[in-house]
């Protein structure tokens, strides 16, 4: 019933079954994530439509229930920066590297958002020394939390010495729009501009995220895979073309 409940996407029903099931089977490993992402869903359909109130109802039960999910403080995030308020923003983006470091580069894209637009750095800062991940999104942040403070040529020597380590293509693309600012050769500029316009258009081609259950590859993370139906096992890819 439960793939039918999906596939109609009549969430209520769902977690109306998910619920019964729980009452009368011991073993709720299963259960309890899925039905973190029924509320989920329903939160997002609410949000959507305005109802804030609810969908903030159905977020606080998708906490209480998957203490491990990551997925309702990321729209806890979303919704608080949709408003403005940044700072819990960033609190509910912690508690996703609290719960998987899995989805670290997810919290990391948020709060580097949230940075620029508030010329606020600080608290970025504290997220990346306290769950530093050597992912893309990571080392791209902090990349540009140096030079926010320190300047390009400090910046750039921090990402050219991570690509060495960990390269990606978003380093590679970061990495000549930092040439570009500091290169003063026009014909250097230009070489390094069209690069840069290749490695962002392979980098637009490639799949972010990976199913780790059955391998289906895609640019939106999806929560529920589409392929084979199971919740919570796409997750970002790893290595040159991804994190």
């Amino acid at each position: 019933m439960f793939k039918i409940y999906q596939t109609t996407k009549e969430w209520d029903k769902a977690i109306q079954l998910a619920e019964t099931s729980s009452a009368n089977y011991n073993n709720t490993s299963d259960i309890h994530p899925r039905l973190s992402h029924f509320h989920c869903e329903l939160a997002q359909k609410e949000l959507d439509q305005d109802k804030q109130s609810s969908a903030l109802k159905h977020l606080q039960k998708s906490v209480k229930i998957d203490e491990s999910a990551v997925r309702p403080w990321l729209l806890l995030a979303q919704h608080a920066a949709s408003h403005e308020e940044y700072d819990e923003a960033n609190q509910y983006l912690a508690e996703v590297a609290r719960r998987d470091k899995t989805y670290i580069s997810e919290a990391v894209i948020n709060m580097l958002a949230i940075a620029q637009k508030t010329d606020s750095w600080q608290q970025l800062e504290v997220f990346l020394n306290t769950y530093w991940q050597p992912c893309s999104s990571s080392i791209l942040a902090k990349t540009h939390l140096i030079e926010k403070k320190h300047g390009q040529s400090q910046a750039t020597e921090f990402l050219v010495e991570q690509l060495r380590k960990h390269p990606t293509m978003k380093g590679f693309k970061t990495l000549m729009d930092l040439y570009i600012s500091l290169e003063a050769e026009q014909l250097s500029t230009s070489s390094l501009t069209m690069m840069t316009s290749l490695v962002e258009k392979q980098i637009a081609m490639r799949p972010k995220y990976r199913c780790q259950n059955c391998g289906f590859s895609g640019r939106k993370l999806y929560w529920l895979c589409p392929s084979c139906k199971q919740w919570g096992v796409v997750t970002p890819i790893k290595g040159l073309d991804g994190e």
